[in-house]
């Protein structure tokens, strides 16, 4: 018996996919994990984080109007409501900005973004960050050693995506676009078509008629008990060395070596957004709330607002001078005013 799928079907399961990327597409950028670290948008348009502070990934206290938000590994980048970005964190880990620079929206890499403006998507990598804009041409900032933010010839994308020294951008008519690859991998990015969404970390998902990826210089598909489980996948986010996917009943799959457990999302439900850092795995349920799994070394799972409130109590006093602490955005101590990120 042949395998051959007949063109009609691929156009309708084409159109299908689309159908339920578009339904979901206002869920997707209010999570994000990076490496040591997870940000939430919340509905009024504030950014709230947890994990570890490592230079200033934490330093969204100041941050309003967010619409979108993305988490690298150093940093933190969020999209506001008129089309400029803000950013928190650092380029290069061996330096880090002061913390009342970063609470009061000064300095670090934010001043690399504070010129953009019509930026209607964004993606942080390792070390750079990724603006698309109305015009569908895109921008870059940060550490270009891989030629990771070589994209000012880029035209008519409608889809960004920055990972660990490469960045991909879909472009309307289904092809790819790439920036930081060898050179094997970007002939087989180069060839790509019929594509309707992209995401990259440390390999490139892609997808045209079903989700495939590509690793080791090939393109790859699952097959028998993989595929049947991958099958109705909307959305994928690529994770360090592993991934997860969004289906369309609002369950979750995920393939990796589950090393600190960042593929246990089985039994997850009622789900509208994903998202896969280093170690840990987000995601956003229909109701608001966020569920995670993985490492939580640095507390970067602990994202209910219980959990929250809990691990900040049991931080109990100032380090500065003993008195309360009061939590606002950022934790501010009552007797002497001084502010933090985290209190852990």
């Amino acid at each position: 018996m042949s395998n051959h799928v007949p063109p009609e079907d691929n156009n309708h399961k084409q159109e299908l996919f689309l159908e339920q990327k578009k339904r979901l597409a206002a869920y997707q950028n209010r999570i994000s994990a990076g490496r040591y670290h997870s940000v939430i948008l919340r509905p009024d348009g504030i950014a709230v984080t947890v994990g570890k502070y490592d230079n200033g990934t934490l330093g969204v206290a100041s941050w309003r109007n967010v619409v979108a938000i993305s988490a690298g590994e150093w940093l933190t980048a969020g999209l506001t409501k008129n089309g400029s970005v803000v950013a928190a964190g650092n380029f290069d880990p061996d330096t880090e900005p002061a913390l009342q620079d970063l609470l009061d929206g000064r300095g670090g890499i934010n001043d690399a973004v504070s010129d953009w403006n019509s930026i209607t998507a964004i993606s942080a990598g390792r070390n750079h960050i990724v603006g698309l804009k109305e015009d569908g041409t895109v921008v870059a900032e940060g550490i270009n050693d891989k030629g990771q933010c070589n994209v000012s010839g880029w035209y008519d994308i409608v889809e960004v995506s920055a990972g660990f020294g490469r960045t991909i951008g879909l472009k309307s008519d289904g092809t790819v676009v790439s920036a930081g690859f060898n050179e094997s991998d970007r002939q087989i990015i180069s060839g790509l078509h019929g594509v309707s969404a992209v995401s990259v970390k440390t390999n490139v998902w892609f997808y045209a008629e079903g989700w495939k990826y590509i690793s080791k210089g090939k393109i790859n598909q699952f097959s028998g008990d993989l595929a049947a489980r991958w099958k109705d996948v909307v959305m994928v986010s690529d994770g360090n060395g592993f991934a997860v996917g969004l289906k369309a009943d609002g369950t979750a799959v995920a393939v990796g070596p589950n090393k600190y457990e960042e593929c246990d999302v089985f039994d997850w439900c009622d789900i509208v957004a994903v998202s896969a850092g280093y170690t840990h795995t987000l995601g956003l349920k229909a109701d608001g709330s966020v569920v995670a799994t993985g490492s939580n070394q640095h507390y970067q799972c602990e994202v209910s607002e219980e959990q929250r409130v809990k691990r900040w109590k049991d931080q109990g006093a100032c380090k500065y001078c003993g008195g309360q602490l009061k939590e606002t955005i950022y934790f501010k101590c009552k007797s002497c005013g001084k502010k933090y990120v985290s209190p852990w």
